[in-house]
C-alpha cells in the first residue's frame, strides 16, 4: 500500500494508524498553510521475482486548506408531509416556527470564499448568545457538537478509531415560553484573518400546538350561510382539508384565525387543519354536520294570563338532536299558526337559539305550530300547546 502526495504543495500533515477492525486504516489529515493538493492511495501487492507486474488499484482525494469565510446556522424543525403549498412564515417575517415544549436543533456550517463546505469546524472558536434568555438558550456558550452514530451500541470512534463526517450541530434549550427569540453564533476573530464579523442568526418563533374551538359544528344547510371555528397557536399558517369534500367547502381566513365553513349538501365530514410550518403530531381536527332542521324544541310555562307576555325559548335541532347555531335564524322564516295575530313573536337580541315572546289574546286555548321557510321549501312543526288563562 502506499501514499503519495503532489509534490507541489506540502501544506498538509498526514499521519495513519490500523484502527480495530483488522481491514480498515484511518488516515488524519492536518492542514498546514492555505492551499490544494491530491492525495493518492495505491493498494496493490508487492512486486516479487514470482509477481514482476502485480495489478494495483489507486484511488484519489482531492484536500483543500481554505481560510473561514461565512457561517451558516438552520434550524432543523420538521416540515409537515401533505401540505399544498410551502411554509410561508420565513418569506414573510424572517421567522421559523417551532414547538416552545421542545428543544430546537440547529445544523452549523462553515464555507470558504468558494462556498465550500468545511469538513470539520472543532477546531474554530464559535461563541453563541441569545436575545431571550428566559425563551431559549444555546446548550453551548461555545463550539460544536457532533452527533455520532453508534453501532452494536458502541461509538463509530470507538469501533473504527475515527468519527465520520458529520453535521455540526448545536441545541436551543427552550423554557417552554412562547414568543419569539434570536440565536446568533459568531467566530472569534483568532478563528480567521479576514475582515469584518463572520455570523448568523436564526430567528424563531416558538409556538404551541394548534388548537380549534368548537371541535364540531352543526352547519344549517342554506347557500348563504357561514359558520367558523377559531384557530388557536400553531404557526398562524393553515390549510383545511375535509375528507368528504362533497358536504361543504372550507377555507382558513389569515385575518381572523378562523375556519370558514360554507354548506353544500346535508351530510358529515371532518375537516383536518394542518400548519403549514409545523409538523405536530396533534393535528386539529372539526367535526362537522350539515343539516336542515329537523326538529324544534320550545321552552315555555303552559299557561299564561290573557293580555299578557311569556318568555319561552325556541331550539332549532338537526338531525342528530344537537342545536343548530342562532346564525340559522337569519335564514329561516319563523312564524305561528293560524296566521291570526294570536301570538307575537319577537326574538330578543343575544338569545341563546333564539327567545320567542308571546302574546295571547281571544281564544282560551291555542295550538301553537312552528312554521319554518328555508330553501324554498315550508315545513310545519307541531311544538305545544299553550293555554291562556282569565286574569284573576
Amino acid at each position: 500500500m502506499y501514499l503519495l502526495t503532489n509534490p507541489k504543495f506540502l501544506g498538509s500533515r498526514i499521519s495513519s494508524k490500523r484502527s480495530q477492525a483488522n481491514s480498515l486504516y484511518v488516515f488524519h489529515i492536518e492542514c498546514l498553510k492555505i492551499g490544494e493538493t491530491e492525495l493518492t492511495l495505491e493498494v496493490g501487492n508487492k512486486k516479487s521475482s514470482q509477481l514482476p507486474n502485480p495489478v494495483v488499484v489507486s484511488s484519489k482525494v482531492k484536500v483543500v486548506c481554505g481560510q473561514p469565510n461565512m457561517l451558516v446556522v438552520k434550524a432543523d424543525v420538521p416540515q409537515p408531509k401533505g401540505a399544498s403549498q410551502p411554509c410561508p412564515l420565513r418569506a414573510r417575517t424572517g421567522r421559523i416556527a417551532a414547538l416552545a415544549y421542545e428543544d430546537v436543533s440547529l445544523t452549523v456550517s462553515v464555507l470558504d470564499s468558494n462556498g465550500r463546505k468545511f469538513d470539520n469546524i472543532s477546531s474554530l472558536d464559535i461563541q453563541w448568545s441569545t436575545s431571550d434568555a428566559e425563551i431559549a438558550t444555546p446548550a453551548l456558550e461555545s463550539g460544536v457538537t457532533y452527533e455520532e452514530p453508534t453501532e452494536g451500541g458502541n461509538s463509530w470512534r470507538e469501533t473504527l478509531g475515527y468519527r465520520p463526517v458529520s453535521d455540526a450541530r448545536q441545541i436551543v434549550r427552550t423554557s417552554k415560553r412562547v414568543g419569539n427569540v434570536d440565536i446568533t453564533a459568531e467566530m472569534a476573530k483568532s478563528s480567521f484573518m479576514s475582515l469584518g464579523k463572520i455570523r448568523d442568526t436564526v430567528q424563531l418563533s416558538l409556538v404551541e400546538d394548534a388548537a380549534v374551538h368548537p371541535e364540531a359544528l352543526s352547519v344549517f344547510n342554506h347557500p348563504d350561510n357561514v359558520e367558523r371555528a377559531a384557530v388557536k397557536g400553531g404557526s398562524g399558517y393553515f390549510e383545511v382539508v375535509g375528507s368528504n369534500q362533497g358536504v361543504a367547502s372550507s377555507k382558513f381566513v389569515a385575518m381572523n384565525q378562523s375556519v370558514e365553513v360554507r354548506p353544500t349538501t346535508d351530510g358529515d365530514t371532518v375537516l383536518h387543519v394542518l400548519d403549514l410550518c409545523l409538523a405536530s403530531a396533534n393535528r386539529p381536527k372539526i367535526s362537522v354536520t350539515v343539516t336542515g332542521v329537523h326538529n324544534v324544541e320550545l321552552i315555555l310555562t303552559e299557561k299564561v294570563q290573557r293580555g299578557r307576555t311569556a318568555s319561552a325559548q325556541a331550539k332549532l335541532l338537526d338531525r342528530n338532536g344537537q342545536e343548530i347555531g342562532p346564525g340559522a335564524l337569519r335564514f329561516v322564516e319563523v312564524s305561528p299558526l293560524p296566521e291570526r295575530p294570536l301570538v307575537k313573536l319577537t326574538l330578543k337580541e343575544g338569545a341563546e337559539g333564539g327567545d320567542l315572546v308571546y302574546s295571547v289574546k281571544g281564544k282560551a286555548q291555542v295550538l301553537l305550530l312552528i312554521h319554518i321557510r328555508y330553501l324554498g321549501t315550508f315545513t310545519h312543526y307541531i311544538s305545544q300547546v299553550l293555554s291562556s288563562e282569565k286574569p284573576q
